[in-house]
């Protein structure tokens, strides 16, 4: 193997680097002084920055060894480090190194980890010129194993009471790329750059209809939903009526930090509230929704609704009627909810930020479409993705 050291690498959020003395006060702020954190690893958390700065004096002691690697995750956008990425264990013979890392939890599922971890797969192959990289996670913290999966690792078993961690003797499942199978992924679409990968190909066949429509074509990745007329969803508020006969298409899920992106097109929509968009139907009385409603051939009405225990709160804003097509992101951390637009896909606003009061545990979300008057129109939905939570952690005033 060819020894560097830690060498500085850029990623599209992260520097990995060597740390330095400065770095133990946002260490033990960011994620060392917490149990959470910490519970699945070898090590308890920090009771002092003390404690964190002898850990960090020990670390760059050792910066101009060739075979140290232990690096600071800084994320660009606060010029601190969040977190640890290093080899904990190196085994000449076989050409292998093992990998362990934490990040502070007000960074957990936005994808920094696979970053990090991406960028380290690439270097240790490219540079270092091993032919293993492997990793371990306790199943009790199962993201943690996505984080591997996402970045082209293999589960090659579990390794019962193989290990002790803060929980106590622990099962360890192990993960692993070798060199050949990196060579082989797709490079040329950039699976090494993204910010973020699926956590899950949208399989259609995991959807489930509440509401089937008469009309409508599921393929392989496009879906096309006729609306019936008099379809909608809403309760009690204002109006004093409830509508609970739309057509919803969901996927189930537990995941707890995730977002959700589809494409919608309606360009025969052409009758007041003509709407289809995102969708989170929990039952009659507790859902959410993000779309386009049409008004008249002027103006059209995108906005959300979210509906706590039988009664429904809109918020819309005014947009052209020339617009006929949208995407939308739905995203989760726990039981607060945002939705956002885009017109390009790339690029999202904020719609709305909520709670669910029955949003927490396993939810359903996906798709709807519907004509609340005597119309009728074709919603196309299309580019669904599901991926690493996209609406990061609050940063600004902490919790009372």
């Amino acid at each position: 193997m060819n020894h560097i050291g830690t060498k500085t690498i850029e990623t599209s959020r992260l520097i990995l680097r060597a740390f330095q003395a400065e770095d133990a006060e946002p260490m033990f702020r960011n994620w060392a002084s917490d149990p959470e954190v910490t519970k699945y690893l070898t090590w308890p958390a920090h009771e002092s920055a003390e404690e964190s700065r002898k850990i960090v004096e020990c670390w760059t002691g050792e910066n101009s060894n060739p075979q140290n690697y232990q690096w600071a995750i800084e994320l660009k956008e606060i010029h601190e480090p969040v977190g640890s990425i290093s080899v904990v264990k190196m085994n000449e013979n076989t050409e292998s190194v093992t990998i362990g890392y934490c990040i502070g939890r007000s960074w957990w599922g936005q994808g920094i980890t696979a970053e990090a971890l991406q960028a380290l797969i690439a270097f240790f192959f490219e540079e270092v010129h091993v032919n293993c990289v492997n990793a371990c996670h306790d199943p009790r913290n199962p993201n943690s194993g996505k984080v591997m999966r996402k970045c082209g690792m293999t589960y090659e078993g579990t390794w019962r009471a193989g290990g002790v961690n803060n929980q106590g003797i622990c099962d360890e499942s192990w993960y692993s790329i070798l060199k050949k199978d990196y060579e082989k992924c797709p490079e040329n679409d950039g699976i090494w750059d993204r910010p973020y990968e699926a956590i899950e190909n949208m399989d259609l066949t995991k959807f489930k209809w509440v509401r089937e429509p008469e009309s409508c074509t599921v393929g392989h990745d496009r879906i096309e939903i006729v609306t019936k007329p008099c379809t909608d969803l809403w309760q009690r508020t204002y109006y004093h009526f409830q509508n609970d006969n739309a057509p919803v298409l969901q996927m189930e899920t537990e995941e707890k930090y995730f977002s959700f992106v589809v494409k919608t097109e309606f360009e025969e929509s052409h009758r007041r509230f003509d709407q289809c968009g995102i969708v989170m139907y929990l039952d009659s009385e507790n859902w959410l929704k993000g779309s386009i409603e049409y008004e008249n051939e002027n103006y059209q009405h995108l906005g959300s609704v979210v509906t706590n225990n039988g009664y429904s709160d809109w918020a819309t804003t005014v947009i052209s009627a020339d617009v006929k097509a949208m995407w939308y992101r739905f995203s989760r951390r726990e039981d607060d909810y945002c939705i956002e637009n885009s017109e390009d896909g790339v690029i999202f606003h904020q719609m709305r930020i909520c709670h669910m009061q029955k949003g927490d545990g396993k939810i359903r979300f996906g798709i709807y479409a519907c004509s609340p008057e005597e119309s009728s129109f074709r919603a196309v939905f299309s580019h669904m993705q599901m991926m690493d939570c996209m609406w990061k952690a609050h940063d600004g005033q902490q919790p009372d």
